[in-house]
């Protein structure tokens, strides 16, 4: 069994965090939203229609860092344009 290195959770916003590990060569992003009934995991493009602007910078400015610091990893859970 693999196991997951580097996990941490980000918290983006009182209601939006991202969680983001390494495993096996791959740098993996997963992105949650607080509910009233628990931490839910949720895609990349809700999140971005449901953050404010200093939400948003907050997420980039994380998702940037761990790309750039796990570059050699092949990145799993962004979605660029």
């Amino acid at each position: 069994m693999l196991s997951q290195q580097n996990n941490q959770k980000y918290k983006i916003s009182k209601k939006y965090s991202v969680g983001f590990y390494t495993i096996a060569g791959y740098a993996v992003f997963r992105y949650y939203e607080e509910r009233e009934y628990g931490t839910w995991e949720i895609d990349r493009d809700r999140m971005l229609g449901r953050l404010s602007g200093s939400g948003l910078k907050k997420l980039f400015k994380f998702e940037a860092g761990k790309k750039e610091k796990y570059k050699k990893y092949q990145v799993y859970g962004i979605w660029e344009k």
